[in-house]
């Protein structure tokens, strides 16, 4: 058994807000999680995570319970399903009704020959009929040597019974399989990407828009890469006026011998006085052993011409080797997304000073980018994971955070 803690820096005072102690099998699986926060200056029990496995240790079963008035209480379970090449195929959620679990959503996942994704379905239980309907659907199309050729996501209209694309990506190949074009469809919305590779990895990726029926630049990244690790990434965004491509921002990274990052730097483009300025950035320390033990994040602050902390994460290993948990020392300023789950509306606080909001998905595509505001409409979006990215008024992300999106 082990146990890991979550401090917070309040006025200078290092306070205890969360705890969590972990028991393992003899495969070092996490079989149960038991969770407690401060509450009253009293450390009260909150939720508990039991995980079941099987005998090549795949997780098959997770339930959740919280803890109220002296007993544990289901609410949620996750049954994982397995084909026979042990390839994860279904997951069914189910929630507590008060005397039996009632099925919630489903994924499940199929592969072709060469253990590749070519669909990922999502889909809801109906009550009223016992039956699983289909909610939306992620398509693979690969080519036959086993590149991947197009993406297809679609969400379905149960009044019609028809499945509708809400957004589509076709890739054009090299003959060594290198994505050379991108053409994706989002709604009424398209964007072409051009790679270029004369060196093994990308050094440079083209973003051009449909403006009435016409491909615009919209932004330019170039790559450098070091011993195969990305050590700078130039971002330029296209300024129509002067047709010329204009500086945005400079992302950079450094790395030890065993080729993990030491530090991270993020520069933006001041266009007032033609010079980069900083923006944030971050350190890493490992052991001997190459296990992550802490990280520092900083935020420039311009008034005072310093770095400013913002968080540094301490992690935790047991005497195997196996990762704890951590402890966070940061201060107190966290953003907030409710409902999460989110059906067509989110709401957004943050004790941050924040002037835009953009989305993206988990694979880094944007999808929502606009002003801020308290509540946001998702109602578009095809149900799954999502990242909310808090900016500031010159751009700079100043803060993340992830929410669910599911249903109408």
């Amino acid at each position: 058994m082990d146990s890991s803690h979550r401090y917070t820096l309040q006025n200078g005072t290092l306070m205890t807000n969360y705890r969590g102690i972990y028991s393992y099998d003899n495969n070092r699986n996490m079989t149960m999680a038991v969770y407690y926060i401060m509450q009253n200056n009293a450390v009260v029990m909150t939720q508990r995570v039991l995980n079941t496995f099987n005998s090549l240790n795949l997780q098959t079963v997770r339930t959740v319970q919280t803890w109220n008035m002296g007993a544990w209480l289901n609410q949620q379970n996750e049954t994982y399903i397995f084909d026979a090449s042990n390839r994860p195929t279904s997951i069914i959620t189910a929630s507590w009704s008060g005397s039996a679990w009632a099925n919630a959503t489903r994924d499940s996942t199929t592969y072709n020959s060469n253990n590749d994704i070519t669909q990922h379905m999502f889909e809801t239980w109906n009550a009223q009929t016992n039956a699983w309907g289909n909610a939306t659907r992620e398509t693979y199309t690969f080519d036959p040597t086993f590149h991947l050729t197009n993406e297809s996501i679609e969400s379905f209209n149960a009044g019609t019974n028809t499945w509708s694309t809400t957004a589509s990506y076709d890739y054009t190949l090299s003959a060594s399989g290198q994505i050379l074009f991108e053409l994706e469809h989002y709604g009424s919305f398209s964007s072409f990407y051009t790679f270029t590779y004369p060196a093994p990895n990308v050094t440079q990726e083209v973003e051009q828009h449909l403006v009435n029926n016409s491909w615009q630049n919209y932004t330019r990244e170039t790559f450098t890469f070091t011993a195969g690790n990305p050590t700078s990434h130039l971002t330029e965004t296209w300024n129509s006026a002067s047709n010329t491509w204009v500086n945005y921002g400079i992302y950079a990274q450094t790395y030890n011998s065993n080729n993990q990052v030491l530090s991270e730097i993020e520069t933006l483009w001041n266009t007032s006085t033609n010079s980069w300025d900083n923006s944030e950035r971050a350190f890493y320390h490992y052991d001997g052993s190459n296990n992550l033990l802490a990280d520092t994040n900083m935020t420039w602050d311009s008034q005072q011409n310093a770095w400013i902390n913002q968080a540094a994460d301490e992690y935790f290993y047991n005497c195997a080797g196996v990762y704890q948990g951590l402890a966070t020392l940061k201060d107190n300023n966290s953003t907030e997304v409710y409902p999460n789950p989110a059906g067509s509306v989110i709401h957004v606080t943050s004790e941050l000073s924040f002037s835009n909001v953009l989305i993206s998905d988990v694979a880094g595509r944007q999808v929502y980018s606009g002003k801020a505001s308290e509540s946001i409409d998702i109602g578009a979006l095809p149900d799954g994971l999502y990242i909310l990215h808090v900016l500031n008024a010159r751009g700079a992300v100043v803060n993340t955070t992830k929410f669910i999106k599911t249903g109408p």
